[in-house]
């Protein structure tokens, strides 16, 4: 008798906590319901931050994890959302909010249920996004890759000038460094050397170099006294020799190689070499 009515005591308290977990339930359902307008305004928040860097983020969506790059800006951010499959969403989004900032798209791939996007912005910054739905869940991975600081600085800059080998070495230089300036607003010797047979020099101009500067920089030799022998224009580069006395001697073959900008490249070097 006393464990029968043990029993209808415990099945008494299960259905009172059964009971009560629905009303709990139902209730706590209504409580934590976002308003219409709270509604509107999360999915409106549609961009974050990442590391300082600002970028669109699809709504709801559920941040699990992000990595840095020690020495740039550059980071990979990883999300996910729950329900029916969200991809080809995700990837409309994506490609116009993106093309809104900036961004170029340059690729998009497909492996199964896997979609790759790459973006680019200028010259030195990419994005690669991936997305792909399994199980009930629609995974997202924004791979943001950010230039060197070498590459933000550009050659010019982050070039180191050396002196002349040579006293011949350092008197032409004067000439060409002087006219290099002149066109291009700067310029660095980043290699120089001397022996028997040749001077070399090796230069790094301010900006990217073309057909006009070239021409240009045959035009103010000859202001120096330098007497065109032959000129040769390529695709990427104009070759010219020159005659010039210089220190006493006269050197009838100075060769001048301009290197013009291409597209994709930064090419910013002019090569000489004075043979005696």
């Amino acid at each position: 008798m006393k464990r029968k009515n043990i029993i209808v005591i415990v099945v008494v308290v299960v259905l009172i906590v059964l009971v009560g977990s629905l009303i709990w339930w139902w209730g706590g359902k209504e409580e934590t319901t976002i308003p219409l307008g709270e509604q509107e305004e999360e999915e409106e928040e549609e961009e974050e931050e990442v590391y300082g860097i600002p970028l669109p983020k699809y709504p709801n969506m559920t941040k699990f994890m992000e990595e840095k790059d020690k020495e740039t800006e550059s980071f990979s951010v990883m999300y996910f959302i729950e329900g029916p499959d969200r991809t080809a969403e995700i990837i409309d989004f994506y490609k116009t909010k993106l093309a809104a900032e900036g961004w170029t798209l340059d690729s998009e791939m497909s492996f199964g249920e896997m979609s790759i996007l790459e973006f680019s912005k200028g010259k030195n910054y990419k994005l690669t996004l991936t997305t792909s739905y399994a199980d009930g869940i629609t995974n997202l991975t924004l791979v943001y890759e950010a230039p060197t600081e070498e590459e933000l600085k550009g050659p010019y800059d982050s070039a180191s000038e050396v002196e002349p080998a040579s006293d011949l070495n350092a008197a032409f230089h004067d000439d060409f460094k002087a006219v290099l300036v002149s066109v291009f607003g700067g310029a660095k010797l980043t290699s120089a050397s001397s022996d028997k047979y040749y001077e070399e020099f090796a230069y790094i101009v301010k900006r990217k170099i073309t057909k006009a500067d070239a021409q240009q920089v045959r035009v103010s030799l000859d202001g120096k006294g330098y007497e065109t022998t032959s000129t040769k224009a390529e695709t990427d580069v104009y070759k010219y020799k020159f005659s010039k006395e210089m220190l006493g001697e006269t050197y009838k073959e100075i060769s001048v190689r301009i290197y013009l900008e291409e597209e994709g490249s930064r090419q910013q070097k002019v090569l000489i070499t004075v043979y005696k």
